[in-house]
C-alpha cells in the first residue's frame, strides 16, 4: 500500500477464531468453503480438492476408530488500512 502511495498504513488483527469442530461439523465451516476464504483461492482446485477429501478421509477414519476426530482452528485475520 505504501507503494501505491498510502500514508500511515497498519495491519491490525481484526478478528480471531479459536474453536474446535468435531466430525462432521467441520464439513458445515464456512471456512472451508473455498470461495468464502481468500487463502484458499491461491491454491489449485486440485489442491484444495484433495484437501476436502483429507478431511472427510479423517472423519470416516475416526468414525471406524470409534473415536471423534477434532479439527482445531487458531487463525487472526488482518486488515489493513492507510490513508491517500
Amino acid at each position: 500500500m505504501t507503494d501505491a502511495g498510502f500514508r500511515n498504513v497498519v495491519a491490525e488483527p481484526v478478528e480471531h477464531i479459536d474453536r474446535t469442530l468435531v466430525g462432521e461439523a467441520v464439513l458445515g465451516d464456512p471456512f472451508l468453503e473455498r470461495s468464502r476464504t481468500s487463502q484458499l483461492l491461491l491454491i489449485s482446485e486440485n489442491d484444495y480438492e484433495r484437501g476436502k477429501r483429507a478431511v472427510c478421509a479423517a472423519i470416516v477414519q475416526g468414525k471406524e476408530r470409534r473415536v471423534e476426530t477434532e479439527f482445531a482452528t487458531n487463525l487472526s485475520l488482518f486488515g489493513t488500512i492507510g490513508e491517500a
